[in-house]
């Protein structure tokens, strides 16, 4: 009888075993997909190695934490289900796709949907990781983050320019929500010889510059104040081209709009927006005028980081509707 018990045990180990090593789902096909997704879907990468993660999480939970996890992330199955998922292999398909600030995730065998999920835009869901580790992660990298300045200067495609002034062009970028913030950048002219603007002889461009390209020839600094979750306030010492190159990094494109043209200086707003992970990082900056001419200097910055986008673009909305309303009582 002791036999057959240890036997029975043995067989039962092995059972659970196979069971639990069924509780990880990993696919190099299916990851190598998501990598060629990438080239005409972006986020595609990031959307994949996520679902594997999260899959793999709620593999570790019961039933009744699963409800929990999913309600709370505002993650919906909408096909299929996590019990299909030993049916993946290497003739499975991948689809992923983005549509009003959710992204929506499907593996399928033919027409058989093996598992289909949508989830929001959310940076903090995405990395798994809540917004004091997104700070933190922040605090650590900013400041030790090496960037390299162009040794020569960039050729210019003349064709891209428009000229606004003698001896001024601009090159148009992107807009931000609305006409007055964008990435536009200005470029003087000089024995034929383009330059990004950076002089007291063309204020605003120059700032505007100063506060998108990290190849603008002089060195300034950032004051920061940064606000954190809790209503904690950090500050923070870098060079400005330092901040550009570092949002850039990480895949951020940087937006610049003047709020108010002093006589002594400008007061900006600049964006830093991830559109993959659907976050910003908003600064209002003080830039006097000063500093063009001394060519150096410090420049007075209030930073709030990890904003989300829904937000920003709920901000815009309000800001617009006040417009009309203004308008329409005048």
């Amino acid at each position: 009888m002791k036999r057959y018990a240890l036997a029975f045990i043995a067989g039962l180990f092995a059972i659970l075993s196979g069971w639990s090593q069924q509780r990880t789902f990993e696919s190099k096909e299916l990851l190598e997909a998501a990598s060629l997704l990438s080239k005409d879907a972006p986020y595609a990468k990031a959307v994949y190695q996520f679902a594997e993660s999260y899959f793999n999480m709620l593999l570790t939970l019961s039933p009744e934490e699963r409800l929990w996890k999913l309600k709370a992330d505002d993650v919906i199955i909408e096909a299929g289900g996590l019990d299909r998922l030993h049916l993946v292999n290497k003739e499975t398909a991948l689809a992923i796709s983005s549509k009003e600030n959710r992204y929506t995730f499907r593996l399928s065998n033919d027409d058989f949907k093996v598992i289909q999920i949508s989830f929001p835009m959310s940076y903090q869901l995405i990395s798994q990781k809540n917004l004091k580790e997104l700070e933190a992660e922040f605090f650590q990298e900013l400041p030790i983050y090496k960037f390299h300045t162009a040794k020569d200067s960039l050729a210019i495609d003349r064709t891209s320019l428009t000229e606004t002034a003698p001896h001024l062009y601009v090159k148009k970028g992107d807009k931000y929500y609305i006409d007055g913030i964008s990435n536009d950048l200005y470029y003087t002219e000089s024995e034929g010889v383009l330059s990004l603007a950076c002089s007291e002889d063309h204020l605003v461009e120059s700032i505007a510059n100063t506060l998108l390209s990290e190849d603008i020839p002089y060195d300034y600094q950032l004051d920061l104040k940064v606000r954190r979750y809790g209503f904690k306030t950090d500050e923070l010492k870098i060079p400005l081209k330092q901040w550009i190159a570092y949002c850039k990094s990480k895949g951020c494109e940087v937006y610049v709009g003047m709020e108010e043209v002093g006589k002594e200086q400008v007061k900006a707003c600049v964006f830093a927006v991830n559109g993959l992970m659907k976050y910003n990082h908003v600064m209002n900056v003080e830039f006097p005028y000063a500093l063009l001419s001394d060519k150096k200097g410090e420049v007075k910055a209030d930073l709030t980081i990890f904003v989300p986008t829904h937000n920003i673009a709920n901000l815009f909305e309000e800001y617009n509707l006040v417009n009309k309303k203004n308008k329409e009582k005048k």
